[in-house]
C-alpha cells in the first residue's frame, strides 16, 4: 500500500445511521489491503454538547470491530480515522435516540406559560408557544424567558392555537375565532392572512392544527369542512384532501397534522379516534386507532427522527406512542402536576435531535422529554 490510507466508501454505508442511547452498538470495518501497523481509530462526538462516547476497536486479520457506548441523546458525527488521516466518506452523521420506554420523565419543564396551545421549534432553540390565557404568541429562549410577544400586535390574536415555523423562520398562526391563518416574519411582524369564512367549503373554516413540512407547504386541519388544506409559503392554495364521513380515509374531526421523513402525511382526527396515513399528495393509504374515553378526544401528533410517531391524548392525560407502521409501542404521563404527569396535553413537536416538546395546558407549563 506504501503507506496510503485506504478509502473506505462502500462498507461505510453498513455504518448504522441511528443506534440507541446507552446501548452497546458493534459494526465492523474491513480495509482493503491494511498494513499490519495501521491504527485505526473512531471518534463519536455530540452535535448537542460536544461530548464524545466511548469507543473502542479491536482488529484481526484485517477486519476491524468498533464498539460504541453512547451517552447523550440527539445527533453524532462518526470520524474513522486510519493512520491519523479520517477516511474518505467520513464523518458520518449519526442519531442517538432514546427508545419511548425511557421517556416517562421530563429532561427539562418550561414553566410560566400560560396554558400553551401549541408550540414551533426554531432551528437557534427558540420556541414560538401559542397561549390562552390571555391570548398571546410568545417567541421565547430555551429556559422560557420571553423574547417578544405578539399579542399587542396587529391582527389581534384572540384564540391562537395551532403555530408552525417555515424555513426562513416566518411565524404561522392558527386563529380560531376568525378562522384564520395569520403569517410573521421571523420578527413577529404581521404579514399576511388566509381565511375568515368558517363555513364555505373552499375556505379554511375552523384551523387547529397546523404544521409544515421541507419544501415549505403549510398544512391546515379544517375541522369545519373535514378538509386538510394544502398552501405554498405565500399562502396561497395548492390544494385540500378529505371529505366527511366514517369511510376510511374520510375525516369527521382532524385536528392536527404531521410528516415522516419520506413525505407521508399523518392526520389526528380527534371524533373517529384514529391517525390516517396519506401520501405526500393527500392520497390515503391506511389508518389506525387511537382509543380514548370520549368522542371528543382532543389529539396532537408528531414524528420523531427515529420515526416513531407521538400523539399527545388530551383527554387521558398522556402521551401515546406508535411506530411507523401504527403499532402501539408505549404510553407515559397521567392526570397530575408532577414531573412526567399531565392536565390536559395539547400541542405537541419533536426536534431534530428526538427531543420531544408537549403543551401541558392546565399546569401551565411545556414538558420536554
Amino acid at each position: 500500500m506504501n503507506g496510503q490510507v485506504p478509502t473506505a466508501v462502500d462498507w461505510l454505508k453498513e455504518v448504522p445511521k441511528q443506534i440507541d442511547l446507552n446501548s452497546q452498538t458493534e459494526f465492523s470495518i474491513c480495509l482493503p489491503d491494511p498494513p499490519s501497523s495501521l491504527l485505526v481509530t473512531v471518534e463519536l462526538r455530540s452535535l448537542v454538547d460536544g461530548s464524545v462516547a466511548e469507543c473502542k476497536v479491536t482488529e484481526a486479520e484485517g477486519k476491524y470491530t468498533v464498539s460504541i457506548l453512547p451517552t447523550c441523546r440527539g445527533r453524532h458525527e462518526l470520524t474513522i480515522s486510519a493512520g491519523g488521516t479520517p477516511l474518505e466518506g467520513t464523518p458520518l452523521k449519526i442519531l442517538v435516540c432514546c427508545p419511548p420506554q425511557m421517556l416517562g420523565r421530563p429532561v427539562n419543564i418550561i414553566n410560566g406559560v400560560s396554558r400553551p396551545a401549541g408550540v414551533a421549534l426554531r432551528g437557534n432553540g427558540e420556541l414560538v408557544v401559542t397561549e390562552t390565557e390571555p391570548a398571546a404568541v410568545c417567541i421565547r429562549d430555551r429556559e422560557g424567558k420571553v423574547i417578544k410577544s405578539l399579542e399587542q400586535g396587529s391582527p389581534q390574536l384572540d384564540s391562537p392555537y395551532g403555530v408552525a415555523i417555515d424555513s426562513e423562520g416566518c411565524i404561522y398562526v392558527a386563529e380560531l375565532i376568525d378562522c384564520k391563518v395569520h403569517k410573521f416574519s421571523r420578527d413577529g411582524e404581521f404579514l399576511k392572512a388566509v381565511g375568515g369564512e368558517c363555513s364555505g367549503k373552499e375556505d379554511v373554516g375552523f384551523p387547529a392544527g397546523i404544521k409544515i413540512n421541507r419544501q415549505d407547504h403549510i398544512y391546515i386541519c379544517d375541522d369545519t369542512n373535514k378538509k386538510v388544506h394544502v398552501f405554498d409559503k405565500n399562502l396561497d392554495k395548492l390544494f385540500s384532501f378529505g371529505e366527511s364521513g366514517e369511510a376510511p380515509g374520510h375525516f369527521q374531526g382532524p385536528s392536527d397534522v404531521a410528516f415522516d421523513a419520506d413525505g407521508n402525511i399523518f392526520v389526528a382526527d380527534t371524533k373517529k379516534e384514529k391517525i390516517m396515513k396519506f401520501s405526500a399528495r393527500g392520497e390515503f393509504s391506511s389508518e389506525f386507532e387511537i382509543k380514548g374515553q370520549s368522542s371528543e378526544l382532543e389529539l396532537g401528533i408528531c414524528v420523531g427522527p427515529s420515526g416513531h410517531l407521538f400523539v399527545s391524548d388530551f383527554w387521558n392525560n398522556q402521551v401515546v406512542v406508535f411506530d411507523a407502521s401504527g403499532q402501539f409501542v408505549t404510553l407515559f404521563g397521567r392526570k397530575g402536576a408532577e414531573p412526567g404527569e399531565f392536565d390536559t396535553p395539547a400541542g405537541i413537536t419533536v426536534d431534530d435531535d428526538g427531543f420531544v416538546y408537549v403543551c401541558d395546558q392546565l399546569n401551565s407549563r411545556i414538558q420536554v422529554f
